[in-house]
C-alpha cells in the first residue's frame, strides 16, 4: 500500500444517463446536458487539477461503464459520453507517461443505482411506434438493474484499491465474465454484436 499522504488523488465519477430513448425522438438540449456532466465537466475538472496531481505524483481514477466498449440500444447518449471518457482518459494516459501520475480507468457493468430510476423518470412517456416493442423489452431490462447490478460498495472498493496499490493498474473490468468476457464480445463482428445486444433485451 501506499504510505506518502502527500499525493493527490482525483475520481471522477460523476455520471447521469438522463436523455434516453430512440435517438429519433432524443432532446437535443438533453443530449448537451448529459455530455456537461459525463464528459465536459470532468475534462475541465482533470485539466484544472494537473498542476497539483504533476507536483504531487498523483493518481486519477475515471469512472467509466461496459457502455463505453459495447453500445446498447435507447442509451446512445450515455454510451457515447462513456466512448468519449474512455478515449481522454487513454489519449491523456499516453500524454502523462513518466510524469508519476497514474491514470486508472474502472469499467463497471450494471450497479444498482438510484441512476436507472432516475433514467426511467427522464424518459417520454409516448415512443414512436416503429420501436415501441423493442423499447418496452429494454425498460423492463433497466427495470432489474438494481436488482442483478454490483453494489456500490464493491465499486468503491475497487476504487480504493487503485488509489492504494502500489503500481495502479491502467484499468480494472467490473463487468460479468470479467476482461476475457468483455475482450471476446468486442472482438466479435458487428452483426454479431448487434445479435448479442438482442438476445440480451429478449
Amino acid at each position: 500500500e501506499r504510505q506518502d499522504p502527500a499525493h493527490f488523488s482525483l475520481v471522477n465519477s460523476a455520471g447521469i444517463a438522463y436523455a434516453g430513448g430512440p435517438w429519433e425522438t432524443i432532446d437535443p438540449n438533453a443530449l448537451r446536458r448529459v455530455f456537461e456532466v459525463n464528459f465536459f465537466g470532468l475534462v475541465q475538472l482533470t485539466r484544472l487539477m494537473l498542476p497539483v496531481l504533476r507536483r504531487t505524483r498523483g493518481r486519477v481514477v475515471m469512472i467509466s461503464s461496459v457502455a463505453g466498449s459495447v453500445a446498447t440500444p435507447f442509451l446512445g447518449p450515455y454510451c457515447c459520453s462513456k466512448f468519449a471518457l474512455e478515449a481522454f482518459a487513454a489519449s491523456l494516459r499516453r500524454e502523462l507517461r513518466g510524469s508519476g501520475v497514474s491514470i486508472t480507468t474502472v469499467q463497471p457493468g450494471s450497479v444498482a443505482t438510484p441512476m436507472w430510476d432516475k433514467f426511467r423518470e427522464s424518459v417520454a412517456a409516448g415512443v414512436h411506434p416503429a420501436y415501441s416493442d423493442k423499447f418496452s423489452r429494454f425498460l423492463q431490462w433497466i427495470a432489474t438493474a438494481k436488482t442483478r447490478g454490483m453494489p456500490p460498495s464493491l465499486v468503491a472498493s475497487v476504487v480504493k484499491r487503485a488509489l492504494i496499490a502500489r503500481h495502479p493498474p491502467e484499468r480494472i473490468e467490473m463487468a460479468r465474465g470479467g476482461r476475457l468476457g468483455l475482450r471476446l464480445q468486442t472482438l466479435l463482428s458487428d452483426s454479431l454484436q448487434d445479435r448479442f445486444v438482442d438476445d440480451a433485451l429478449r
